[in-house]
Order: structure tokens, then C-alpha cells, then sequence
């Protein structure tokens, strides 16, 4: 259980421990975790269909998926092409929201309250995967990853693909692993 971290002068240096010391943002490996939130919270199903075009909120950055347009994606479609705004909408469903996709103009997204009553529920979720948790490995020190608060409530949005809070390599393998076995 050892690693590389990759410094900016390109030189490499052993990190021992660093799938249990360090912490990063996954990214899409999280989604996996972000569909079964949905699924737990009740504002998604098997078959729910949401169209994979790009979001505009008031004071965010835009939020999309890496292809511009999808169209509309279920679930299994979801994971496998890596959809951002499937997982958008299911943290939007969280807090209550329904976006307009008809609207031409910038929607004012929910409160920074409501992004963190997203951010926590999704978090409880998470935290049954060991995501974000201690892991109980006999080892010192070990990093059990930095959940941040809201800054702006598109955060909350940033969380459902992996790009907010921060996860050891180590809880990645366990939270993996629990899929992989049928919980």
C-alpha cells in the first residue's frame, strides 16, 4: 500500500501509505454512489429518463456533462456514459427543485441552506460505503478525506460527480468493493 505523487517538477516521490494518508476528488467513480442516493431519497427510479443538456444557474458555473448533449439518458445510461446532469438532477430532486429546460433565461438555484441539507443527506448515504469515514485500518494517521461546506449552492451539484469533497484511495477500494459484493 504505497504511492506516487507526481510534483509539479515532474520528479516523483514515494509516498508511503498514500492510498491510506492522502485524499482526492474521484470524480465519476463516485456516481455509483450518487445513483443509489437518488434511489435511497426516493427521487429517482430504474426507469427515470432525464434529458443530458446543459444547466444554467445565477451565480454558478454552467453545469454539464464532458459531451454537451446526451439526450435523454436513463439510469444504465447514466453510468455508463458518465452523465453529469443525471447526477445534477438527482441533487436538484433532493432539495426540491425542478429545473425549466424551456426557460431562455438564468435560473436562481436553491439556497445555500438547501445545498447543505442535499450535501449531508447524500453525505449519510456515502458514509455507508465508507466514503468520507474512517475506514478502521491499524494504520496512523489515516485520511479520512475533507467534506467542505457550501460555498455556493451549485456545490452541492459538484458533490453527485466526485468533484467537491475528497476521498482516500483506500475507502475508494472499500466503497468499489461493497458494490462488487452486493453490499
Amino acid at each position: 500500500m504505497s504511492g506516487y505523487a507526481d510534483p509539479k517538477d515532474g520528479a516523483g516521490a514515494f509516498q508511503p501509505l498514500g492510498t491510506v494518508n492522502d485524499a482526492y476528488e474521484f470524480g465519476s467513480a463516485i456516481k455509483g454512489a450518487s445513483v443509489l442516493t437518488g434511489l435511497e431519497y426516493d427521487v429517482i427510479h430504474p426507469s427515470t429518463v432525464v434529458d443530458d443538456q446543459p444547466l444554467y444557474f445565477k451565480g454558478t458555473p454552467d453545469k454539464k456533462s464532458v459531451v454537451p448533449y446526451m439526450g435523454p439518458v436513463d439510469l444504465n445510461a447514466a453510468l455508463e456514459r458518465s452523465s453529469n446532469v443525471y447526477m445534477f438532477e438527482i441533487a436538484l430532486r433532493m432539495g426540491g427543485y425542478q429545473y425549466d429546460y424551456h426557460s431562455a433565461a438564468r435560473q436562481t438555484l436553491f439556497s445555500e441552506e438547501v445545498a447543505n441539507q442535499v450535501l449531508d443527506d447524500a453525505r449519510y448515504v456515502f458514509h455507508q460505503f465508507g466514503l468520507g469515514v474512517n475506514t478502521g485500518i491499524d494504520l496512523p494517521t489515516e485520511a479520512t478525506g475533507l467534506a467542505q461546506p457550501v460555498n455556493e449552492a451549485g456545490n452541492a451539484l459538484d458533490f453527485m460527480i466526485g468533484q467537491y469533497d475528497t476521498y482516500s484511495t483506500l475507502q475508494v477500494a472499500q466503497y468499489i468493493s461493497t458494490i462488487a459484493n452486493d453490499g
